[in-house]
């Protein structure tokens, strides 16, 4: 890769560990992802009608849009409860850290192989996500998260690290019959839709005024940075292989341990940052060395 593309990927991660970082910080997390889908949908709409004109989609098509929507909803509900319960330096690199799970279930469902320096890479990012949920690297607490019922924001970051597993075997399917724009479009208002009664049929409908009046910036900014991130990330595809940007994109996991060490003083800097740098490294091994 040269220069300004490892560049343009570092911006994209930044961006994307920015708007977690500005997510963990609003009122009520769900509330505050229902509004984004709301003006994301909007700042969608001229792009989606004018790809409509150009293209139709086939039933698979809308299959696939259907599941990854469904998957999608349930991937917000458990990123919110996890940024309600736990820090940001905890539940990103947990979340993010879906390139050592793929492979698993590439190998589980779509019969793909895996080699010797992909299981590395594994074994790799799974002992960095263990010390990141442990605060240590102590061995003595390797199950801790397992019967600690107290860690609720550990369990809901390893559903969101399933969920975005399963849209991704979901979307690769996917891509093949939709237009990228369109699918993220219509994905993104079957999640809309899903979770639109969890907001408007709760107590979380007298969250909204607040959550506009309170965070109307941070709304407007993570609307903006998540397509601003995605279309980088897009951009760089066209030239480069997709195994480095992968690699590459996964610093915002570093990037989101600086944010919560610093910005949001969490707690346990020195090990989460160690972890990520793990994680980091793992995910390096799998995208660029662990292809048959």
């Amino acid at each position: 890769m040269s220069t300004v593309a490892v560049l343009i990927v570092l911006i994209s991660s930044f961006i994307h560990a920015t708007w977690n970082f500005l997510a963990k910080k609003s009122g009520d997390k769900l509330t505050f992802f229902w509004l984004v889908m709301i003006l994301q949908t909007l700042i969608y709409l001229p792009f989606t009608v004018f790809f409509l004109h150009k293209t139709s989609i086939s039933l698979y098509g809308w299959y696939a849009i259907f599941a990854s929507g469904v998957i999608h909803a349930f991937y917000w509900y458990f990123l919110s409860e996890a940024y309600t319960h736990e820090d940001l330096s905890l539940v990103y690199p947990i979340a993010r850290s879906t390139p050592a799970l793929m492979p698993i279930l590439a190998f589980l469902f779509l019969n793909e192989r895996l080699s010797l320096s992909g299981i590395l890479g594994i074994v790799v990012v799974l002992i960095g996500v263990y010390a990141i949920s442990l605060n240590s690297f102590n061995l003595g607490k390797f199950f801790r998260p397992f019967y600690d019922k107290g860690n609720k924001g550990i369990i809901f970051a390893f559903l969101t690290l399933f969920a975005v597993a399963v849209y991704s075997l979901i979307d690769k399917i996917g891509a093949k019959y939709v237009n990228p724009v369109l699918y993220v479009y219509f994905f993104g208002i079957t999640s809309f839709i899903m979770l639109s009664p969890v907001i408007l049929l709760t107590e979380r409908r007298f969250l909204i005024k607040s959550e506009l009046k309170n965070n109307k910036t941070g709304i407007i900014l993570v609307s903006i940075m998540i397509i601003l991130s995605y279309s980088l990330i897009i951009f760089v595809m066209r030239t480069f292989p997709v195994s480095y940007i992968v690699s590459v994109r996964q610093a915002g996991i570093v990037f989101s341990v600086i944010l919560g060490t610093f910005l949001l003083k969490e707690k346990y800097g020195k090990v989460r940052l160690t972890a990520s740098i793990l994680i980091f490294i793992g995910v390096f091994i799998i995208a660029v060395f662990g292809k048959m």
